[in-house]
C-alpha cells in the first residue's frame, strides 16, 4: 500500500479531522471548503470553524454544529449568522460568554441575554445598557456570580435587593455597591459573613464597628488589617481573628503581642509566631514550651532564665531534642538533661557539651537508641566490625566536631562491639557493597570520584592525571586506584559482593550514561584491577 503523503488527499483529511477536528487547519484551501469534511471537523472541535472557508462560515448548518460543540465558535461565523436568533441561542446555551460575539440587536434581546446570563453570569457585561439596567436580568446574573454586580447599571447598584443577592454570592462584590449601601448594616454584615475581606469596602464607620469586625475576622482572620487601631487592640476581636488564622496576630497591636492568651492561641498551629512575641512572653514557660512543640530551634528565643532552668529544659528536650542545643552551657553538661534529650533521639548527643559528647557510656547509649530499628540493624550488619566506629560517628551526627578521632577511638573500645551486637543481628560473612559515583566534565582527568564502602567512609577525589586509556571516561583500573587511595582495603577484596558505577557527566550538568563496555565489565575484572593496583 502506498502511504499518503499529501494533505490534499480527501480521505486522509477526513480521517484526520474525525479524530482531531483542529487538524482542519492543515488541509488545503480546497478541502477547507468541503462541507462534509468541515462538518466532521466542527462536530469534533467547534473552533475548527475558524479554518473553514468563508462560504462555509456563512453556512447555517455548519455553524450550528460548531456552536453546539463550542458556543465561542460563534466568533468565526459570518456577520449574518451572528445576527441569527437560532444560531446565537444555541451558542449562548452552550457558553453564555458567546453573547460577546452576537450582533448588537441580539445583545439587546431580553430573552437572549437572560439565556446567556443564566449559563454564565459575567455575560451581563456584553448586554446592552438598557438590559444591564433591567432588574430581572441583573438578578439572574448575580445569582450565577455576585461579582457581576460590577456590570449592572448605577441604579441597580443602589438597589438593596440586587446588592444583597450579590453579596450573598460573593461578599467582595460590596466593592461595586453604591456608597449608600456600603453604609447599610444589613448589606455590610451579609457581605463580611460571606467573605471577611469585604470589610475593606465597607464605610469607615463599619471598620470601627465591633459587631461587623467580629463577623469579618471570624470568617477571615486577616480581615483584622482593615479594622481600626482601636479594634486591633481589642483582645476579644484579636482572639477571634487568630482562632481563624494564627498569623493574624501579626496585625494586632504591640500590646497584644505581649498577651499570653492571644499568643498561645495563635501558636497552636503556627509555632513560629513566637518570633513576634515580646520579651515578657519569651520569659514565659508555657509560651516557650508551646513553641518547642513545633520546633526545638524556637527555644533559641527563650530568655536566659528559661534556658538555664532545668525543669523547663527537661520538658523542652522531651518535646524536641534539638532544644538541647539552646540550653545553657551548664545544662548541656548535665547528664540527666542530655539523657532525657537522647530518649527522644539518640543523635541528640551532638547538642551536648564536649565532655559529654566523648563520654563512652553516652556514646554507647546513643548507638543503642539510634540503631534499634530493623532497617538500622540490617545496615550495620553489613559493616566490617573494624570500621563500624567511623560509620557510627558519621551517622550519629558527630562528624562535624574537631574531636572526631577521639570519638572513633572511644567507639573502638571493647564495649562498643557488645553494644553493636545487642543492637544488630550480625549476618555471618555478609560482605559490603562498593558504590562509585563519578561526576565532572567530558574532559578526561577532570572527573570527581566518590566511593562509598558500606562502612560509612565517604570521600571525593580527583584523578592526578588523564585516563591512561585516553578515553572520555576513567577505566576500571583508574577507578580501582582512586578507590585504594582513600580506602586502604577496609575489607578483604574477595568479600566484595557488588560494585555499582554511575557517571554524571557534562558541562551543563546533564547525566550521561556510562559506556556499555565499562558498565558490563564483570566484577572479577574490577577485583583483579584492585588487587593489581594494590
Amino acid at each position: 500500500m502506498v502511504p499518503v503523503t499529501r494533505r490534499t488527499k480527501r480521505d486522509a483529511v477526513l480521517q484526520a479531522v474525525r479524530l482531531y477536528g483542529s487538524r482542519l487547519k492543515y488541509a488545503s484551501m480546497a478541502l477547507r471548503g468541503d462541507k462534509e469534511i468541515v462538518l466532521v471537523a466542527v462536530k469534533e472541535y467547534g473552533s475548527a470553524l475558524e479554518h473553514a472557508s468563508t462560504l462555509l462560515r456563512a453556512d447555517k448548518e455548519v455553524v450550528l454544529e460548531a456552536v453546539k460543540q463550542n458556543g465561542a465558535a460563534l466568533q468565526y461565523a459570518s456577520d449574518r449568522l451572528q445576527a441569527d436568533e437560532e444560531v446565537v441561542l444555541e451558542a449562548v446555551k452552550q457558553n453564555g460568554a458567546a453573547l460577546e460575539f452576537a450582533s448588537d440587536s441580539l445583545q439587546a434581546d431580553r430573552n437572549m441575554v437572560l439565556e446567556a446570563v443564566k449559563q454564565y453570569g459575567p455575560a451581563l457585561q456584553h448586554a446592552s445598557d438598557s438590559l444591564r439596567g433591567e432588574k430581572g436580568v441583573v438578578l439572574a446574573a448575580v445569582w450565577q456570580g455576585g461579582s457581576v454586580l460590577e456590570y449592572a447599571s448605577d441604579k441597580l447598584r443602589s438597589d438593596k435587593e440586587v446588592v444583597l443577592a450579590a453579596v450573598k454570592q460573593h461578599g467582595a462584590s460590596l466593592k461595586y455597591a453604591s456608597d449608600s449601601l456600603r453604609e447599610d448594616r444589613e448589606v455590610v454584615l451579609q457581605a463580611v459573613k460571606q467573605d471577611g475581606s469585604a470589610l475593606q469596602y465597607a464605610s469607615s464607620d463599619f471598620q470601627a464597628d465591633r459587631e461587623t469586625v467580629l463577623a469579618a475576622v471570624k470568617q477571615y482572620g486577616t480581615a483584622l488589617k482593615y479594622a481600626t487601631d482601636a479594634l486591633r487592640d481589642s483582645k476579644e476581636v484579636v482572639l477571634e481573628a487568630v482562632k481563624e488564622y494564627g498569623p493574624a496576630v501579626t496585625l494586632a497591636s504591640d500590646r497584644l503581642l505581649d498577651d499570653k492568651d492571644v499568643m498561645l492561641e495563635a501558636m497552636k498551629h503556627h509555632g513560629y509566631l513566637v518570633k513576634f512575641a515580646g520579651d515578657l512572653l519569651c520569659a514565659d514557660k508555657d509560651v516557650m514550651l508551646e513553641a518547642v512543640k513545633h520546633c526545638g530551634h524556637f527555644f533559641e528565643l527563650a530568655s536566659d532564665s528559661l534556658r538555664g532552668n532545668k525543669e523547663v529544659v527537661l520538658e523542652a528536650v522531651q518535646l524536641s531534642c534539638s532544644a538541647l542545643w539552646f540550653a545553657s552551657e551548664e545544662l548541656r553538661s548535665n547528664i540527666e538533661v542530655v539523657q532525657a534529650a537522647m530518649k527522644k533521639d539518640g543523635a541528640a548527643l551532638r547538642h551536648a557539651a564536649r565532655e559529654l559528647r566523648i563520654n563512652k557510656d553516652l556514646l554507647l547509649l546513643a548507638v543503642r537508641l539510634k540503631w534499634k530499628n530493623c532497617q538500622a540493624r540490617d545496615l550495620v550488619a553489613r559493616i566490617p566490625q573494624e570500621t563500624r566506629p567511623g560509620f557510627m560517628a558519621t551517622h550519629l551526627g558527630l562528624h562535624g566536631f574537631p574531636d572526631r578521632d577521639e570519638l572513633e577511638a572511644i567507639l573502638k573500645h571493647a564495649d562498643f562491639s557488645k553494644a553493636c551486637d545487642s543492637a544488630v543481628a550480625i549476618q555471618g560473612e555478609d560482605a559490603p557493597i562498593i558504590s562509585i559515583r563519578l561526576s565532572g566534565t567530558q574532559n578526561p582527568g577532570q572527573f570527581e570520584c566518590q566511593a562509598v564502602l558500606m562502612s560509612g567512609a565517604n570521600f571525593t577525589c580527583h584523578p592526578e592525571a588523564d585516563s591512561q586509556s585516553g578515553q572520555d571516561y576513567p577505566t576500571v583500573e583508574d577507578l580501582a586506584k582512586l578507590l585504594l587511595k582513600k580506602l586502604p582495603l577496609h575489607t578483604e577484596i574477595k568479600n566484595v559482593r557488588r560494585v555499582f558505577i554511575n557517571f554524571m557527566v557534562g558541562d551543563d550538568g546533564d547525566a550521561c550514561s556510562v559506556t556499555p563496555w565499562e558498565w558490563n565489565r564483570p566484577l572479577t575484572d574490577f577485583l583483579s584491577a584492585v588487587q593489581e593496583a594494590a
